[in-house]
């Protein structure tokens, strides 16, 4: 009887969502060498060196490629994906009906979950950008929102601040 109780206990838990991580060049997982086709977990800490990136596939929830020079911790499930990114830059695309927002410094990043998202944060010395490949996200500075729809930028935080080394976007 007892066997048959936690059998059925432990076929009522859900399972948990992992995704696939590809890596290229040095990339970390929670303080750990990654190596393609590993498993990630929700929680997890992305580390990337220079010259190095790293992919994540969660499936039908969405994708995210952590690009040279970040940090990003990453927090998923089947209807939804929360990054903070702290430094560097991420290309997030998010299935429709998937709630996505990357927090960084300056700002949060929503993502429309109404519809499939696709756009890049990046964090740089003084300040966020955000571009919007396709759909539309919602950049938030404090209580200010800016609508950012596809083929279109923003960003957040002190443009002016001094000691950061030349921001090399266009138009900047």
């Amino acid at each position: 009887a007892v066997l048959c109780v936690y059998s059925m206990v432990g076929l009522a838990a859900t399972k948990d969502l992992t995704g696939e991580i590809t890596v290229t060049g040095q990339v970390s997982v929670n303080g750990q060498n990654a190596v393609s086709n590993s498993t990630i977990v929700s929680g997890s800490t992305i580390v990337t060196s220079a010259d190095s990136s790293a992919i994540i596939s969660l499936g039908k929830t969405g994708r995210i490629e952590v690009l040279a020079d970040s940090n990003f911790v990453l927090n998923f499930s089947d209807s939804n994906i929360v990054g903070i990114l702290t430094s560097g830059k991420a290309r997030v695309s998010n299935a429709a009906g998937v709630a996505t927002t990357i927090t960084t410094k300056d700002a949060a990043v929503i993502a429309d979950a109404g519809q499939a998202d696709s756009f890049t944060v990046e964090v740089e010395c003084s300040h966020t950008h955000v571009d919007t490949t396709s759909g539309l996200v919602t950049m938030r500075e404090g209580s200010s929102d800016k609508q950012v729809a596809a083929g279109t930028t923003a960003t957040a935080g002190n443009l002016s601040q001094t000691g950061c080394k030349p921001c090399l976007r266009p138009n900047s």
